[in-house]
This record gives structure tokens, C-alpha cells and sequence, in this order.
């Protein structure tokens, strides 16, 4: 695994076919929207821990580009509200929004995507929306 990187609010590392996965956000807005692309990798995968106990954000906009959401990711964000899983993503993993306690709408984008049965332990979606096709 290559050394981590950084632009912006992003530390990140490279994967293989010119993606990356990022690793930790930095940033201090409420409404987040993760970029397609950085320094002209595609981002491809957002990695444990990356928003973890992030109390700022209350919304995520994950790009098309995103395949993988890992474990944790977005644990403890206690104000995140609102949350949309792109179509590529084909597993929320375990305790990926644990003790996500405000977190009221989950839009996910792939009627086929698996939800790990711990993937929203103590928390409480008011509406998860499956699109299908």
C-alpha cells in the first residue's frame, strides 16, 4: 500500500487503476460533498474511520464513483441527517453508521445492496429508500 496523500480536506491513498480510497476528511462544513476526483485519481472508496465521530456534518453527498463504503466509516457523526449510498456500492458493512443518533434519511441507490444487520446499530433512520430500476 502506497504512503497516504493529501489535498484539501482529504487524506487519501492509492489504489490500483488510477483510484483511491480516502482515510480521513478534515473539513468543518455541515454539507459535505465528496468530490469525484482528486489530484485526477477517481475516488473509489471511502475507507474505516474516514468521517468517524465527524459531530459537524449532517449531510454527505457520496459521488457515482464510490464503490466501496468500509466498516465505521461514518460511526458517531451524531448530527449527520442525511446520507445518499451511490449505485456501485454493494455492502454497508458492519457498524458503518453506528451511534449515528440524528441520522433520519438513507437513500440507497442499489436494490441489490446488502445491509450488514449491525450497519445502523443504535441508530435510528427515520426512512431508508431503496431505489430500483
Amino acid at each position: 500500500m502506497d504512503r497516504a496523500l493529501q489535498c484539501g480536506f482529504y487524506k487519501f491513498i492509492k489504489l490500483e487503476n488510477n483510484k483511491i480510497m480516502l482515510l480521513k476528511y478534515y473539513g468543518s462544513e455541515t454539507d459535505v460533498a465528496i468530490p469525484q476526483k482528486i489530484m485526477n485519481y477517481t475516488v473509489s472508496a471511502i475507507g474505516t474511520t474516514t468521517f468517524r465521530s465527524n459531530t459537524r456534518i449532517k449531510q454527505i453527498v457520496i459521488p457515482s464513483t464510490v464503490e466501496s463504503i468500509e466498516a465505521l466509516s461514518f460511526s458517531e457523526c451524531v448530527n449527520l441527517r442525511k446520507i445518499n449510498i451511490p449505485p456501485l456500492v454493494d455492502t454497508i458493512m458492519t457498524h458503518t453508521f453506528e451511534d449515528c443518533i440524528n441520522l433520519e434519511t438513507v437513500i440507497i441507490e442499489n436494490e441489490n445492496c446488502k445491509i450488514d444487520e449491525h450497519a445502523f446499530l443504535n441508530s435510528d433512520p427515520k426512512l431508508i429508500t431503496v431505489k430500483t430500476n
